[in-house]
């Protein structure tokens, strides 16, 4: 008889491409997940619209480890492609496999991930829902698919879609969520951490859930990685919504880090964990930061990248000041002593190095003079160019969306 752990995912599996850093695999929601379950030693069920390649690539995967996964896929001609062109860009979404009919699902575990192409119409005693869409959030429907037990586990925006209603919070949206058989709601907020609220007697308990911050981010598939986690802990395993999402939270910074799983012996390793891994606290709202956003902004393609980091910031919640969108283009009599006067204001640099454009260069060398912290995006320059930011202690990262992240839980250090 076999002992494993078992547990059935529904939900997508996808071709995901990505320009920078160049990304090209097959995965999806659903197949990862399947990846990240089989390293944990659970034996797992897929049930995917799926072509003849996908399937034949999940199954060997499945076969490097020692478990027993299965597939039961519905037969389409092409799979969804999902085009970044950077890891947190909105992918163009390739769909070619809409309106399938729906998967029919019974099962004890389940995790169910919503997908393009079709729906799914489960029956099961514990799920773990991940609606994977912001766009078209739809609730677990406990008049059409019937569990015992629900755990939704949803991003902020996919919570406050889902809830369909003007709330003034998360613990607001939670609430409205804790309905039927739903008892746990977890919502992920990014580089930030994460919360769960969990049903108890008449209560519900929130607990704040720590992120982890990473040399690198690998951000594409972390949330997929997160839920697998989750459903591991929590389904299988029997530990509160807390202790699960804890547990998910190190697994993904694992992924974000090495883009592989988190095994048992991950979470053994707390020398490792420790030297490779900060705790980010709880204590800080993202959005009592304020970052200075230095960088050229004298070409199309300058000036995009500027608009595109303005824009990132601001989504992770900091409150951002950028001399192009706040002051603009001007006389030196106009624009420098503004600009001075939001360094000493803010609490973070995020500078756009490459190009070593010398208003930057100067901005960064103001900002270090006044002990502000500098995170320096630089993708092409030559170590030897970068001397003087490296010396002054300046945090210096040649990934873009890793770059993003540290300016995040920098502000929160700071």
């Amino acid at each position: 008889m076999n002992s494993k752990p078992f547990i059935t995912v529904v939900g997508g599996v996808y071709e995901e491409y990505c320009e920078r850093p160049y990304w090209h695999e097959i995965y999806g929601s659903a197949g990862r997940a399947v990846e990240a379950l089989n390293m944990l030693n659970c034996n797992t069920k897929l049930y995917s619209y799926m072509n003849e390649k996908s399937e034949n690539i999940i199954i060997k995967r499945s076969a490097l480890t020692d478990v027993e996964s299965t597939i039961e896929p519905l037969k389409v001609d092409h799979l969804i492609k999902f085009e970044y062109l950077y890891g947190l860009d909105n992918p163009n979404i390739r769909s070619v496999a809409k309106n399938q009919v729906p998967l029919r699902v019974e099962a004890d575990n389940l995790l169910l991930f919503g997908m393009i192409e079709g729906e799914a119409i489960v029956r099961a005693n514990k799920i773990v829902y991940d609606p994977q869409s912001t766009y078209d959030c739809k609730r677990f429907d406990e008049k059409v698919s019937v569990a015992n037990s629900i755990a939704l586990v949803l991003n902020r925006s996919e919570a406050y879609a889902m809830v369909k209603e003007k709330v003034a919070s998360l613990d607001e949206a939670a609430q409205i969520l804790l309905t039927g058989n739903t008892e746990v709601v977890v919502i992920k907020d990014g580089p930030t951490g994460a919360y769960t609220f969990e049903k108890s007697d008449n209560d519900i308990i929130k607990s704040f859930i720590p992120s982890y911050a990473t040399s690198q981010v690998h951000k594409i598939g972390s949330g997929d990685n997160f839920s697998a986690h989750f459903s591991y802990w929590w389904m299988t395993e029997g530990h509160s919504a807390k202790q699960s999402a804890v547990r998910a939270s190190k697994a993904t910074a694992f992924y974000c880090l090495t883009k592989g799983f988190a095994t048992h012996e991950f979470f053994t390793a707390t020398d490792w964990f420790t030297n490779e891994f900060q705790e980010i606290p709880s204590n800080k709202d993202p959005s009592l930061a304020t970052v200075y956003l230095a960088g050229p902004f004298f070409t199309l393609s300058e000036v995009w990248l500027i608009h595109e980091s303005y824009s990132q910031l601001r989504n992770m919640g900091l409150k951002v000041f950028s001399p192009y969108h706040d002051i603009g283009l001007g006389p030196a009599e106009e624009v420098v002593e503004a600009d001075l006067k939001a360094i000493e204001e803010a609490d973070v640099i995020f500078a756009i190095c490459d190009g070593l454009d010398t208003g930057t260069i100067f901005e960064i060398g103001y900002a270090r003079a006044l002990g502000k912290t500098v995170v320096a995006y630089c993708e092409s320059e030559k170590e030897e160019s970068l001397k003087m930011l490296e010396g002054s202690d300046c945090v210096i990262v040649d990934d873009y969306v890793t770059a993003i992240y540290k300016t995040v839980w920098e502000s929160l250090l700071s």
